[in-house]
Parts: structure tokens; sequence; C-alpha cells
């Protein structure tokens, strides 16, 4: 009797401890998962969620860069091409954007010839840097664009140390004209004058280039090349009919511009075409003749009759 009752009493221990691993993991896990120790996957944001310390410290740092941007030193460069079939009127137009923009034409390069209607222009124009992009997206509006880039070089970092080395020159400048004036003796006098003139130059040198990226800042830089042509290149994706349509009407008018070649060649060429004919027409009588005369020559020698023979 005392054996079976022990033996129930380690049967409800076992139980007891059984009991106790089933249930303290599963409170530990509820607990872990409280609505205040989200996991991240089901969390709902309050509305200060995503204002933490580092995500506040990066939204000042890019609020001093944008504010930043404003004394950067910048030079903006576009490269345009485009395609015009109004050759005189787009570039009657151009100028007259070029002046609304307040900028000017830098170089103007223009090759070929309006008969054919293949004429080409490089046309480098200076627009003010903070109207660049509306004078290029203008531009654009006049005619097939073909490839449209943009580049934007910051030269911040080389425009300070350029001015920092202008300023260190002139102080040290300053310094050797203090120490000329105080200087007695005729030799020292000429070693400073040598290191002013080694400063002078240096400095004119730093102050030229300072002016040149001031140009380049300020005004930006539009390089466009100008196609004159018959038809315009497509620029967006054409069904296989539409392809067919377009190559069959360049053919035909490839075919028409080289029979108009042809016919200028001819009549401007017809007085060599002319002379060529005179002379071929000189030969052909000259060659006729001297054959008929050879000819009639032939016919009297056989017709004559032969000599008697003498008795």
């Amino acid at each position: 009797m005392k054996r079976a009752t022990r033996i129930s009493q380690i049967f409800c221990v076992l139980m007891a401890l059984l009991f106790c691993t089933l249930v303290f993991p599963s409170c530990s896990s509820k607990s872990s998962h409280s609505p205040n120790q989200s996991d991240g996957y089901h969390r709902t944001p309050s509305r200060n969620d995503g204002i933490s310390t580092d995500e506040k410290g990066e939204d000042i740092t890019n609020e001093n860069t944008i504010g930043d941007i404003g004394t950067r030193k910048l030079i903006k460069e576009a490269n345009i091409s485009i395609e015009t079939k109004e050759y005189d009127e787009f570039i009657s137009n151009l100028e007259k954007e070029i002046k609304i923009f307040g900028g000017y034409i830098q170089k103007s390069e223009i090759s070929g010839s309006g008969d054919y209607r293949n004429r080409y222009a490089e046309i480098v124009v200076r627009i003010p840097a903070d109207r660049l992009d509306g004078f290029t997206n203008q531009v654009s509006a006049l005619g097939n664009i073909l490839s449209k880039t943009e580049n934007v070089q910051d030269v911040t970092m080389d425009y300070v140390d350029i001015e920092s080395r202008i300023k260190a020159l002139k102080t040290q400048q300053e310094s050797l004209l203090e120490l000329m004036k105080k200087s007695g003796s005729l030799s020292d006098i000429l070693a400073i004058q040598k290191e002013l003139t080694e400063v002078q130059y240096q400095l004119e040198s730093y102050e030229s280039k300072l002016r040149t990226y001031d140009n380049l800042i300020a005004y930006g830089t539009v390089t466009m090349h100008i196609y004159e042509v018959q038809r315009e290149t497509p620029t967006s994706n054409l069904s296989m009919w539409e392809e067919i349509g377009i190559n069959l009407s360049e053919n035909l008018n490839q075919i028409g511009s080289t029979a108009r070649s042809m016919f200028i060649w001819f009549v401007s060429s017809s007085p060599y075409i002319l002379i060529l004919v005179i002379v071929a027409l000189i030969i052909f009588l000259i060659i006729r003749f001297s054959m008929k005369a050879s000819a009639k020559k032939g016919r009297s020698k056989i017709n004559s009759p032969p000599n008697s023979p003498e008795n």
C-alpha cells in the first residue's frame, strides 16, 4: 500500500513538472511578442514613427546638403542633336530664343548646301546657368530630337582651393612689400623684388583661373548639332507596316534625288558634252570620208584597162 502511494506521489510530481514545462514557455513567448515589443513585420506605425534619433540626424544632413547646393560652384553643360525639315526657320527661331534667354552664340560652323537640303550646323551657345533648363526644353520643341545629354561638374573644391591660394599669395605679397620698405641693402632689395615677381606671376595665374571658373559657372554651355533633312527620323517604336512604308518612301525619295542630281549634272555639263559631240562628229566625218576615198580609189584601179604589151 505504501509502495502504491509513493508511486502515485512520484507520478503527480512528474505531471506537475511536465505542466510547468508546457505552460511557462508559452507565457514567455506571448510576452516577447507584446504590442510594445513588435518585431516590425506586423507593426502599426504611429504618428511619431520614423523619427528616431538616427532618422532625425539624416533629415538634418539632407537639409544641410540642399541648403549647400546654392553655394556650390557648378558648371553646367548640355549636348543636343536635332534635325529639322525647315532649316532656315529653325535657325531664325533659335536665334530668337537665345536672345530671349539672355545668351549668346560662342561658335557657329555651317556646311552643306541648301539646294540639296543637307546642311549641317554645329552651334555652341552660352546661356545663364539658372535659365539653362528652360532654354534646352524650348529648343527641343523646335525640331526632332535625336539625342540630348546634360552634365553638371562640381568644381567647388577647386574653386575654394584657388581662393585660398590667392589669399595666401596676397598676404605674402604684402609681407614682402613691408620687408622691402625696411630693407636697406641693394642685394636684399633685389632678392625681395625677385620673390615679388614670382608671387605676382602666381597670383595673376590663379586669378585668371578663377575668372575662367566664374564665367563657366555663370553661363552654361549648350552644344547643338543641327541636321537638315527631308524626312525626320522616327523616335518612337513603329509597327512592321509603318517601317515598310517609311523605308519605301525613303528609297523613292533617294531615287528622285538621284534623278534630280543627274539631270542637274547633265544640264550644267551640256557645254562640255556639246563640244565632245562636235569633236566626235568631226572625227566620224573624217574617217568616213577617208574610207570613201579609199574605196573609190580601189574601184578605179579595178575598172582601169590593163596595159597592152609592147611590140
